[in-house]
Parts: structure tokens; sequence; C-alpha cells
């Protein structure tokens, strides 16, 4: 079996053909599927700081929300179609932790994990034009 490492700049891809369901090729992955993670993670933690300092501007929940949804959510959702499926359920926790973290400081639900994985599979490069945010009291 072969296998094909492509390297690009942000993520790597294997190629491989399976043959007779063998899939050994790709048990090896499980190190850069952590690494990404922990990279996401890492990078979304990061501009959390950015959303903490404009709420303490007062900035409306909208734009707060905006916020989020260009600069944070889309760290988180960066190939969700790719490695989704193979996170495991503590990889899925820890980004939906950064989720949390947000909905705490902006003050209303956002969309979980499970949401966006869903949504972007649908709409892989639309924006979505209409989201509802419960507001907390």
């Amino acid at each position: 079996m072969s296998v094909k490492l492509l390297k690009f700049a942000d993520n790597t891809t294997l190629i491989s053909l399976i043959s007779d369901g063998d899939e050994s090729a790709y048990r090896g992955t499980t190190i850069t599927k952590e690494q990404i993670i922990r990279c996401l993670t890492k990078k979304a933690q990061q501009r959390m700081y950015f959303l903490r300092q404009l709420k303490k501007f007062l900035l409306p929940v909208k734009m707060l929300v905006n916020f989020y949804t260009a600069i944070i959510e889309s760290i988180l959702t960066s190939s969700i179609t790719v490695w989704f499926a193979a996170a495991t359920a503590r990889d899925k926790a820890k980004l939906q932790r950064v989720i949390h973290s947000a909905e705490k400081v902006i003050g209303c639900s956002l969309p979980s994990l499970q949401e966006l994985t869903s949504t972007s599979s649908h709409s892989s490069s639309v924006i979505p034009s209409h989201r509802s945010y419960a507001i907390f009291s």
C-alpha cells in the first residue's frame, strides 16, 4: 500500500488506497489530528482575549456576536467537515468549551460545535445570512 503525504500551508492530507479493508496506513494520523485540534483550540482561546476586551468597551451583543463569528468561530470550523468525524469526544469537548466561554462573555447562546458541523456540511462556502441568538438576561 502506498501513502502519499501532501503538505499545505496549515493542513496535511493523507491520500491512500485502502484495499481489503486494511486501514493501517491511517492509524498513524492520530498525532496529526490531535495537533490540529490543539492548534485550533489555542488559536480560538487566544482570540477570546479580544472578545473580552470588546465586551469591556460595552459593545452591543450583535457586534460581539459578529466578532465571534468572524474571528473565533471561523477558527473552530476550519476544515471541520474533514476532521469532525474522526475527532474524539474529548477533542470536541475542548472546542465546545471555547464556544461556552464565548457565550458567557457575550451573554447569549451560540451554535454548538455539532450545529456548526451540520451547517458547514450543507453550505461550506456560504456565510449564514440568518441566525437567531437568545440573549441572556
